[in-house]
């Protein structure tokens, strides 16, 4: 599920990419390399009053409806890297047969289907059957993007600091 997309960020607000669904991380592909910090549209515009409209290298950043801002308002163009995590996309469309949920995970579709399906077949017995198989994929997809996403590394705590 996660893509990675490169923008131009020049302005308080970027367009996300069509297929986004949720933010991993986003960096400033700078020298350095600045990862910027994900904060509340609140938070944001606290930092905003306290320190004006300013511009600079952005800092911060926070999700306003299909577009992300950040902050400080950019005063250069800037190459940002996105990691996201993509919707899931639709394979009934005349360009693609598959998609990496299906390619993954077939078993998924299955027992999606027979949960719904078992209602309307009156066998509401085995719906139980279907919902505990169905549940268990959608877990072990969760688990294996959690070890991936930690493996070989310590997970640590961070403090935010502001200013």
């Amino acid at each position: 599920m996660i893509q990675r997309a490169t923008a131009s960020v020049d302005s308080q607000y970027t367009q996300l990419p069509a297929d986004f669904l949720q933010v991993r991380d986003i960096r400033l592909n700078t020298d350095p390399v600045q990862n910027l910090e994900l904060i509340t549209a609140e938070q944001q515009n606290q930092e905003r009053q306290r320190l004006g409209n300013t511009s600079g290298k952005p800092r911060y950043f926070t999700i306003v409806g299909e577009t992300f801002e950040v902050f400080p308002t950019p005063d250069a163009a800037y190459t940002c890297e996105l990691a996201y995590y993509q919707k899931i996309p639709d394979f009934f469309s005349a360009d693609a047969d598959t998609n990496w949920l299906l390619t993954k995970a077939t078993d998924i579709y299955l027992y999606g289907s027979l949960v719904y399906s078992a209602p309307y077949l009156k066998d509401d017995s085995r719906t139980v059957v279907w919902q505990t198989l169905y549940t268990d994929i959608l877990n072990s997809l969760g688990t294996e993007e959690e070890k991936s996403r930690y493996s070989g590394t310590t997970p640590r705590m961070r403090h935010r600091s502001f200013g």
